[in-house]
């Protein structure tokens, strides 16, 4: 097993392609909302296929979740 996207974002809904060189799936954390990401299954950068709230969102400044335990 081995690591291809490190960041403090949850994914999900993981799917290979058909040629199993691209992952894509869906990412969110607790500043922003579900968005739909690829990467190829060799790793390196994600890329953001949809950027719904890109406009709305850049009205504030969201913070990442911290942990308070």
């Amino acid at each position: 097993m081995r690591l291809v996207v490190s960041s403090n974002h949850f994914r999900d809904d993981v799917a290979f392609t058909s040629d199993g060189k691209t992952i894509v799936y869906t990412r969110m954390s607790g500043s922003t909302p579900v968005e739909i990401c690829t990467v190829t299954s060799a790793g390196g950068n994600e890329v953001a296929l949809t950027h719904l709230n890109d406009a709305f969102l850049n009205q504030f400044q969201l913070t990442p979740l911290e942990d308070f335990m």
